[in-house]
């Protein structure tokens, strides 16, 4: 997968050759740094890119559909029955001028036309008490809920329709810790209710280590390393990921490590490995030629070390 942003001054690849897949009732975490490229890739998935993005090349294939060779109208089918998505800021999902309960109703009758509003009401009031919101809120405007119950709402909504696929961006980033943590347990008790997939974007490696089945980086658009979660911490393969973890705080310690130099201006990236700049285990092919993806025993990475 390639995707492009117009600039002005022609084409920024921010996703530049992305291959990724999601097993069925698994939660796989994408994680990186912010610009990275995590957010576009979601957006492309459900073809929402904003107007400057483009698709450059590639497939999305979804249960063995093409969502790219699709017309807006089957798009549409898709986008919360099947594959739904919950975004950094509630806000930007919830209409401040109508009441959590219109939210529902309308969400129904975009895929089911005429409804009945009390049954739909029914189900709105079922799905709030599992996300942990009192009832009565439905009748609240947005304004009117704290910012976890906004997101707890979105992530009702978002599960409404009993989809397949969840792409969770950054959920709990503008959350305080305690209700990060219920929110994880949510997420957790969700997939085993619900048999979803789930697709948890964050710059949080602390998040992931509690929730996802596997890890994906991203670093500058490209995917550098798959893993299962365990062995991703207990022998990171690829030097960014080994910097990631080292650059997480660790209760006890004084040290606060950080990974030196900049992300790359991806109007022109590094020849060879993106990472090579930054990397303490650079050699000469890093700065020539760019790694492929290998199989190291399971795992996946884009290293020239292996």
């Amino acid at each position: 997968m390639r995707i492009g942003y117009d600039t002005g001054r022609g084409k920024l690849e921010v996703v530049a050759g992305v291959d990724l897949k999601v097993g069925r009732e698994e939660i796989l975490g994408l994680v990186g740094e912010s610009g990275s490229g995590k957010t576009t890739l979601a957006l492309a998935v459900l073809r929402i890119l904003p107007e400057w993005g483009t698709v450059l090349g590639g497939r999305i294939l979804f249960d063995g559909l093409d969502l790219l060779r699709m017309s807006e109208e089957e798009m549409r089918r898709i986008r919360g029955r099947r594959i739904s998505m919950v975004f950094q800021d509630p806000y930007s999902s919830l209409n401040p001028t109508s009441r959590i309960r219109d939210h529902f109703l309308e969400l129904y009758r975009a895929h089911y036309g005429h409804v009945d509003e009390k049954e739909v009401l029914e189900k709105a009031g079922t799905l709030l008490r599992i996300v942990g919101v009192p009832e009565e809120k439905l009748h609240d405007y947005p304004h009117q809920l704290s910012g976890g119950q906004r997101q707890r709402v979105a992530i009702a909504l978002a599960i409404a329709l009993k989809p397949e696929l969840v792409i969770l961006d950054e959920p709990t980033s503008s959350l305080d810790v305690l209700v990060e943590a219920q929110l994880m347990e949510l997420f957790k008790d969700l997939r085993k209710r619900e048999r979803i997939s789930m697709v948890f974007i964050t710059h949080n490696l602390g998040i992931l280590s509690e929730l996802a089945d596997r890890i994906a980086v991203m670093y500058a658009g490209k995917i550098v390393g798959v893993s299962p979660t365990e062995k991703l911490f207990a022998d990171p393969l690829h030097p960014y990921t080994r910097a990631l973890i080292d650059s997480v705080p660790t209760i006890g310690s004084d040290e606060l490590r950080t990974i030196s130099g900049e992300p790359p201006d991806l109007r022109n990236p590094p020849k060879g490995c993106r990472f090579h700049p930054r990397c303490p285990f650079a050699m000469d092919v890093c700065r020539v030629a760019e790694p492929v993806m290998k199989d190291v025993g399971g795992r996946e990475v884009a290293c020239h070390l292996y």
